[in-house]
């Protein structure tokens, strides 16, 4: 039985192949979410997990910029129970604090702190709220939608020296993966919306949002010997000539709306 102990470098090698095996394993289940998933939200849910379950990381964290302005807000988090709020993130974060969330949004590239006790770029309130959970090492990497970048994904090591150069590739490809994922849900997003505008014109006109002729002779189809009420607007093309399309809009809308009120209801 050999009892010698293992050479350093010998057990850093294997501890570094170790924490690569987890990474391709992270990245292989977060590539099969991104497959089955088509809603952004449970996506940035699944990542974080899995983050923590298959990639061993202390902790992991999605934050968005808000629609309106510089601060970003929490999507999704696993992992030890970090307090980001008292290390809030902005794009307007000072280039002095050169390895933040906020840094990684605003340049657009992985901001990597390897010694949280010893970065001298690390803001003091990340470094309280990283300290308080036992994170030594921690990752920013963006992530983009159309060209932009909309959001963070922070993931942190309880060891320092945990980000080489291997590890950081294999986080870009996460982050990477996961702004592919986010264009093509997009792009099917812009397609449904097209698809469902094409139908509504379809069957309504664009200005007054009223049935069309197509909708009208199918419901007029429809309605077999049950009566049918016809309006005639006098001098409707008059209006529009004096006092243009969208007063004319206006007033088809106002008759509809009025017509439809002396309805009888359903339940009579």
């Amino acid at each position: 039985m050999n009892d010698q102990p293992v050479p350093d470098d010998l057990a850093t090698t294997r501890d570094h192949l170790r924490r690569l095996n987890r990474l391709y394993a992270m990245l292989t289940r977060i590539n099969r979410s991104i497959v089955r998933l088509d809603d952004p939200y449970e996506l940035y849910d699944h990542v974080c997990r899995i983050a923590v379950e298959d990639g061993g990381f202390f902790f992991a964290w999605i934050g968005l910029v808000e629609p309106v302005g510089e601060r970003v807000f929490t999507v999704a988090r696993a992992g030890a129970p970090v307090d980001l709020e008292r290390a809030p993130v902005s794009l307007a974060d000072l280039p002095d604090n050169r390895c933040t969330a906020g840094t990684a949004l605003r340049e657009g590239r992985p901001c990597i702190v390897n010694d949280t006790a010893t970065e001298p770029g690390l803001s003091v309130a990340w470094k309280s709220v990283l300290d308080e959970v036992g994170a030594r090492a921690v990752a920013a990497l963006p992530l983009a939608l159309e060209n932009r970048v909309i959001g963070v994904l922070v993931v942190a090591a309880a060891e320092a020296d945990y980000f080489l150069s291997a590890e950081v590739h294999l986080l870009t490809e996460v982050a990477e993966d996961i702004s592919f994922a986010l264009q093509v849900m997009r792009r099917e997003e812009l397609r449904v919306a097209a698809e469902s505008k094409i139908q509504f014109l379809a069957y309504y006109d664009a200005e007054t949002g009223l049935p069309g002729r197509r909708l009208f002779a199918e419901r007029l189809a429809a309605a077999d010997e049950q009566a049918v009420l016809a309006v005639d607007l006098r001098r409707y093309h008059g209006i529009l000539q004096a006092l243009g399309q969208a007063t004319g809009a206006r007033l088809a809308r106002t008759v509809a709306n009025r017509l439809e009120a002396l309805l009888p209801s359903a339940g009579v």
